[in-house]
């Protein structure tokens, strides 16, 4: 997969560490997300997303922008749209990454009370998810306020790692993919 540009670097109280290939994404002393550059295991677990995304695409959370850039290279890809909470994160990615900034809508709000409407939701910004049941009433809540007609959130791979288990989200949240077995199953040992 094709990187962007991930360095350190520090707007405020936002900031992104480096350790030799390995990333931290930290606010106020918080760790929002973590990527090791040679073993690109976030950008792994975004696949799926990549994958299925098709049309108008809302993404929660901004991040590195492994997903945006991802997105960019699908051709079944339309308008990106990412909604970020974090004013610093997107003055980040305007100083690291600008080409892909231009070539996506962000805006500074707050994905739990966005209201939109759009082809493919793609979910990321569990920071405040202590648990699995905090992330699926964020999930419930994003579906509800944003119309779609498909969507995923990272790491369901976790989630649910039977097919079995994903089928019972999927009776939860109905636009999520109809993955067959097989599909599921190596979405499964891509994150692994």
């Amino acid at each position: 997969m094709d990187m962007p540009v991930i360095d350190s670097i520090k707007v405020n109280d936002t900031e992104i560490k480096s350790d030799h290939n390995e990333y931290t994404l930290v606010y106020n002393d918080k760790q929002y997300m973590y990527e090791n550059l040679e073993s690109k295991s976030s950008a792994l677990e975004l696949q799926a997303q990549i994958d299925i995304a098709k049309g108008h695409c809302i993404c929660t959370g901004l991040g590195f922008l492994i997903r945006e850039k991802g997105l960019l290279n699908n051709k079944d890809v339309s308008e990106i749209t990412v909604i970020e909470y974090n004013p610093d994160v997107i003055e980040i990615q305007q100083a690291l990454n600008p080409d892909i900034m231009k070539r996506i809508t962000v805006i500074n709000a707050d994905a739990n009370n966005y209201v939109g409407e759009c082809d493919t939701l793609l979910i990321d910004h569990f920071i405040d998810a202590v648990s699995n049941k905090d992330r699926l009433d964020i999930v419930r809540n994003c579906c509800s306020n944003i119309k779609h007609k498909q969507m995923i959130w990272w790491d369901i791979f976790a989630d649910a790692q039977k097919y079995t288990d994903y089928k019972e989200l999927q009776v939860q949240f109905p636009t999520l993919p109809d993955f067959t077995a097989s599909e599921f199953y190596n979405y499964i040992l891509i994150r692994k």
